[in-house]
């Protein structure tokens, strides 16, 4: 998603909504929340909460939904508790920037498919030289599309190499 981000970061500012519980309905999550506040209203809200997101994300939840960590459930009032509700639901940011190149963890851009013949990974430009991974102009969504292109490209312009030498 960071692309599209970037991308329209150039166009303006950005403001991303993120459902934490996506498993869940708004009225389902409501009945669990309060089940959790009925049971364990001694607990800090921090500890509520960490049953529905993961631990690290407690804090600065807590923090952008402006209620103190150390508050014990039973004392969140009703605006609180529909503003977690709500936080979780659609968890609401504007993005103030992009984080520099040395921080990212995949890049867009690179050489042209154009100018690699597909069938060996070769370059159609310099014979001999074979490209492979994200040094070549491709990029694709998540869960491992990426990597399975640059395992594949990998394979097939390493056997290419082998067979030219």
């Amino acid at each position: 998603m960071s692309l599209a981000v970037v991308d329209a970061l150039e166009r303006g500012p950005v403001s991303i909504s993120i459902d934490l519980i996506p498993g869940q309905s708004r009225n389902q999550l409501q009945a669990a929340l309060q089940e959790e506040f009925t049971r364990h209203g001694r607990r800090n809200i921090s500890n509520i909460v960490r049953q529905f997101i993961p631990e690290r994300m407690a804090g600065p939840f807590l923090e952008m939904a402006q209620i103190m960590p150390e508050k014990r459930a039973n004392q969140i009032n009703a605006i609180e508790r529909d503003t977690i509700l709500r936080s979780l639901k659609s968890l609401t940011f504007n993005v103030a920037g992009a984080r520099p190149l040395a921080e990212a963890m995949v890049t867009a851009g690179g050489v042209s498919l154009e100018e690699i013949n597909p069938r060996t990974m070769e370059s159609r430009l310099v014979k001999g030289l074979y490209f492979c991974g994200e040094v070549m102009d491709i990029d694709a969504d998540t869960g491992g599309y990426n990597l399975q292109a640059a395992f594949s490209t990998g394979w097939l312009a390493g056997e290419s190499a082998a067979v030219a030498v």
